[in-house]
């Protein structure tokens, strides 16, 4: 939940025009899915941060990490993410 919540508060600094915020909330929240090995945190962290790191110029760090969250999506057949993180 907390790395649920940290996704979703990355996002909010972002709409907010706050991208490099929402970066540590997003890669909070990133840390703490890889820790606890839970995919479906992992895609939703790489779905909020990809468009902080976008904001921020960071386009090969959003771009791999996109290409993650979608492979990873994938590959536990996440299907309702796998279409957000396509939109990334």
């Amino acid at each position: 939940m907390e790395a649920d919540c940290l996704a979703l508060v990355a996002e909010g600094w972002v709409r907010g025009g706050e991208p490099a915020a929402g970066v540590v909330a997003g890669r909070a929240a990133r840390a703490i899915s890889q820790q606890i090995e839970n995919p479906w945190g992992w895609v939703n962290s790489a779905i909020h941060l990809t468009p902080a790191l976008r904001d921020l110029g960071e386009y090969g760090e959003a771009l791999a990490i996109a290409r993650e969250g979608v492979e990873t999506a994938r590959a536990h057949d996440l299907t309702p993410l796998l279409a957000f993180a396509l939109l990334e």
